[in-house]
């Protein structure tokens, strides 16, 4: 087994893209934060389902999610065929990662307590995640590791900007 993650190129399947449910989620999370700059009533409420949604469906899918795998063959074992070991670890942590930061995010935009440790912590993982992602995209390029470095720099860059807010 090699130790340097060149398992990665394992994935290559015709193409990454990003899932219909994130998609959803995102433009649900737009919205909602839209609303709420304008000050419309019940947007803190869509605003709060939205982005909890988003960090429970990273934090219970990521698995599936950021590996390209449709969520209706996630229960089928030839759906992880070409998923090593070490790519569906670090895929579940970049999970709990995702996760983090968007209550992190949900908590800064709701000026709860806290929210600076919420928002930090998560923002550090991210960033060795992404030096990681860069280091091993550096070494092989692979379509999976384009769409994570991608997700990556989205949450990152919302909590970089919600955090020196």
């Amino acid at each position: 087994m090699d130790n340097n993650f060149n398992e990665f190129e394992k994935t290559e399947k015709p193409a990454f893209k990003f899932n219909g449910l994130e998609l959803i989620l995102c433009s649900f999370i737009i919205i909602s934060a839209v609303l709420k700059i304008m000050h419309i009533p019940g947007s803190s409420l869509l605003l709060i389902l939205s982005l909890s949604l988003g960090s429970m469906m990273y934090l219970y899918l990521s698995f599936a999610i950021l590996n390209g795998i449709p969520l209706f063959k996630i229960h089928k074992k030839e759906s992880y065929l070409g998923v090593s070991v070490k790519q569906m670890i670090f895929v579940i942590l970049i999970g709990i990662l995702f996760s983090s930061s968007l209550i992190g995010v949900l908590f800064k935009i709701m000026h709860w307590p806290g929210a600076t440790v919420l928002t930090l912590l998560p923002l550090v993982g991210l960033v060795i995640s992404l030096i990681l992602s860069l280091y091993l995209i550096s070494k092989k390029s692979s379509s999976f590791l384009k769409y994570l470095i991608i997700r990556i720099i989205i949450i990152l860059s919302i909590g970089l900007i919600l955090f020196f807010r």
